[in-house]
């Protein structure tokens, strides 16, 4: 009886100890929710996200997806560096298939542009020389729906003056003509330094916010189809060696941002930033 004692208290205090040590490990570990929950936008936001992209974990995989996670193509080569929560990429390298590199998702059930949503990222130039001739980049793209939506950025061409600086958001409707919606210029963007990218759209216009700012709006040259084909592609990060930038934080949700949630979106990032500086 005395040895079935002292067996059982050894097996107990092991197993305590044991539950210790993993409990200790787990407290310690960080989970997805922890990593996501660093973003105060997760939760402002919640069910309304139809896709979510951090890169925390190094993979271009989505955090958050309705529809697939992973991507079609990946033209180019990820890298991962620190971003503005957590992780960011860089995508270099050299494109096999066109002059950008570039990372293509499939649309059906993460973006859906036959009903109103509204798309934002985090960019960071990263390593930019400043010059007479810049060159261009698109930071987002959206083909669905028999529509187009796309982030674009147009770098200076000067002495001669043959193009201004700009940062516009592009949108297509089936055949129609092309328009442009500009929201600011890069002139006096520094290497490392965020800038937040907000499109909102609608059957018949489209909204452009750029670092908090109050969304400019544009009227579609049509209506987009509410019946569209909703599969289509989702490209993020094109661009060429000249102008290299990082992406942070790729958020897609069911509904359009007003002014007031793009203006608080933008405040965290900067008091985020602010406060890594100061460390």
């Amino acid at each position: 009886m005395n040895d079935f004692i002292r067996s059982t208290r050894t097996t107990f205090a092991a197993c305590f100890l044991l539950g210790s040590i993993v409990g200790t490990v787990l407290a310690q570990s960080p989970s997805p929710q922890t990593k996501r929950a660093e973003n105060p936008a997760l939760k402002r936001f919640g069910r309304e996200i139809t896709f979510y992209l951090s890169f925390d974990d190094e993979a271009i995989q989505a955090d958050l997806a309705n529809g697939k996670s992973e991507p079609t193509t990946v033209d180019g080569e990820p890298q991962y560096l620190p971003g503005l929560y957590g992780k960011a990429m860089l995508l270099s390298g050299v494109s096999k298939s066109g002059a950008w590199v570039s990372v293509d998702y499939p649309t059906l059930d993460n973006v859906d542009l036959t009903k109103p949503g509204a798309a934002a990222v985090w960019l960071s130039p990263h390593g930019w020389v400043r010059g007479d001739v810049e060159d261009l980049f698109y930071p987002i793209k959206i083909m669905s729906g028999g529509a187009q939506l796309m982030f674009g950025r147009q770098g200076q061409l000067i002495n001669p003056l043959r193009r201004n600086d700009m940062v516009f958001l592009w949108a297509k409707v089936g055949e129609t003509k092309d328009i442009s919606l500009p929201g600011g210029g890069s002139l006096d963007w520094k290497n490392g330094g965020w800038h937040l990218w907000v499109m909102n759209w609608r059957s018949n216009s489209i909204e452009f916010s750029l670092d908090g700012g109050a969304p400019q709006r544009q009227d579609l040259p049509a209506k987009i189809p509410p019946d569209g084909d909703r599969a289509g592609h989702f490209i993020i990060a094109m661009q060429v060696a000249s102008c290299r930038y990082l992406l942070d934080e790729i958020f897609v949700l069911d509904r359009p941002l007003d002014g007031d949630e793009i203006k608080w979106m933008y405040e965290q990032g900067m008091n985020t930033e602010k406060t890594k500086t100061a460390k």
